[in-house]
């Protein structure tokens, strides 16, 4: 379960920071301390668009195919 958790949180930063790289960097400023944040941060917006592209198990392992470019074949069969 463990695993899962890590596979998914790993494709969901490289997700988020793909989105980043292409649309940019929304920053928020705080008034208070004069410091600025991100207004979304990277999981968040890779998470969304992972749940976007494999809303179920099917799904999914054509994602993981289409991202390693069918190297693992072997792997998804069995899952």
């Amino acid at each position: 379960m463990m695993a899962i958790a890590v596979l998914v949180y790993i494709l969901a930063i490289r997700e988020g920071l793909i989105k980043e790289r292409r649309d940019g960097i929304r920053w928020v400023l705080d008034k208070a301390s004069g410091f600025e944040y991100r207004a979304v941060s990277i999981f968040l917006k890779g998470l969304d668009i992972l749940k976007r592209r494999a809303p179920n198990l099917a799904q999914f392992k054509r994602y993981l195919s289409k991202i390693t470019k069918g190297k693992y074949q072997l792997i998804f069969q069995n899952v």
